[in-house]
């Protein structure tokens, strides 16, 4: 069935490769905030063009195609397996990383799609606004850590407040509500709301970007 096993090891090296550049751990997203992303690597972010992330689009292509033809038969099944290898095996390492080895903040699960901030003008100069953050513990410990949120989002309203002391218990699934009053009185009027938020926790020198 394979033809070429130089092929197909040269094909799984630039795979691997590809995939450990945007592996999402101990950072959601570590070459950055993604604004336009190819086979879930991310070419543009918040700060610009990525060139890490076009090579790494470039690896994947290329690892594609040695793979593939490293096979006689099959080749659009292959394909097929391959790209939701390459779609889905990062997050599925991650998470079974996560939780079955990790500690401290690095076994917190952030529930990003079912978090979401709200913000609402109280009176002229006040803005009110109220997070729900929803964390999960993998951890047999409780973990305490601190959550500031990206400054290159609305969110960044709520980090005239932060840091916000949170703490998870072991196994624990929860949902924490943080609220703020922001002095807005040299900004203009504001009420919304943003989901799936972006977040930056901290415990000592350690740090994730979620």
């Amino acid at each position: 069935m394979i033809t070429n096993k130089l092929y197909l090891y040269i094909g799984i090296i630039l795979l691997a490769a590809a995939m450990a550049i945007s592996f999402p751990f101990p950072d959601e997203q570590p070459l950055g905030e993604a604004r336009e992303s190819i086979l879930n690597m991310p070419i543009r972010t918040a700060e610009g063009f990525s060139v890490v992330g076009v090579i790494g689009v470039a690896m994947l292509i290329t690892g594609l195609f040695f793979f593939v033809n490293s096979f006689r038969q099959y080749k659009g099944r292959v394909l097929v397996i391959s790209l939701i290898m390459v779609a889905a095996g990062p997050h599925l390492l991650a998470n079974a990383f996560q939780q079955t080895f990790a500690s401290g903040i690095y076994a917190i699960d952030y529930k990003k799609s079912g978090s979401n901030c709200t913000y609402e003008m109280v009176n002229a100069t006040t803005l009110h606004g109220e997070c729900e953050l929803s964390f999960e513990n993998y951890s047999k410990d409780e973990v305490w850590f601190e959550v500031e949120f990206y400054e290159n989002q609305l969110v960044s309203f709520m980090n005239k407040g932060a840091p916000y002391n949170v703490s998870v218990g072991p196994g624990e699934s929860t949902t924490i509500k943080i609220e703020t009053d922001i002095n807005v009185s040299n900004m203009r009027d504001y009420a919304g709301g943003s989901i799936e938020v972006g977040i930056i926790i901290k415990s000592g020198e350690k740090t994730r970007r979620l």
